[in-house]
């Protein structure tokens, strides 16, 4: 009895590790094309598969739950590529809520290929913050079983370059200000000098005027 338990087990195992050795593989990657942004700029995720081990099937579906918090982003918006054609459930009410279904009406695809784009718009007004866009609970299949890849993670840095600007402007107008000021002190400090100017020229021209007066006097006596 103790040897035909060890045998079968045995067997067991030998079944397990040829079956891990041959199961079906493939490689889902999401990038996104930048990973610091500004209010309302556009994300593109770019969605590739590769690495596909299926033997002669290959796959023609994948499967995903989307997840990104719609109080930064306004809109979302798919681009198809190479024939995959996407399928998304918008429906909040539903529990499959942004499960999103990848799938190309051709036989199996094997090699690299690029399936699709996501862009995503951010809101204005966003503060400075960090955020997330999720692909998770990545599968596709073999036509016999599912096949599993790993959650695709993208981490966003909003950053608010209008702030730096609006502060930069609040730094010139006081030196405008101040050169307006200095400008007016040089004008009030010169319009004394005028005056005492043209003081100095009555006063000449007065003294000229009494001196023609007391010669011509001078003249009538003689």
């Amino acid at each position: 009895m103790k040897k035909l338990f060890q045998s079968t087990l045995i067997i067991c195992l030998i079944l397990l590790a040829f079956s891990t050795v041959n199961a079906s593989t493939f490689e889902f990657v999401a990038k996104a094309d930048k990973e610091v942004v500004n209010p309302s700029d556009e994300v593109t995720v770019s969605m590739q598969i590769n690495d596909i081990d299926t033997k002669d099937e290959g796959i023609n579906v994948v499967e995903f739950d989307l997840e990104y918090d719609e109080n930064i982003f306004e809109s979302m918006n798919f681009i198809y590529k190479n024939d995959w054609e996407i399928t998304y459930n918008d429906d909040k009410n539903s529990s499959k809520y942004g499960k999103t279904l990848i799938h190309k009406m051709v036989t199996g695809v094997n090699s690299y290929e690029e399936i699709g784009n996501i862009i995503f718009k951010l809101k204005d007004n966003l503060d400075e913050m960090e955020t997330e866009i999720k692909l998770k609970s990545i599968t596709s299949n073999d036509s016999n079983e599912l096949i599993d890849s790993n959650d695709q993670i993208i981490k966003l840095k909003i950053i608010n370059n209008k702030v730096t600007e609006d502060n930069d402007k609040t730094i010139d107008i006081p030196s405008y200000q101040t050169t307006q000021e200095n400008n007016e002190k040089n004008i009030n400090t010169s319009d004394p000098l005028l005056v005492i100017v043209f003081t100095m020229i009555l006063v000449i021209l007065s003294l000229n005027l009494v001196r023609i007066i007391i010669l011509k006097k001078s003249n009538e006596c003689n």
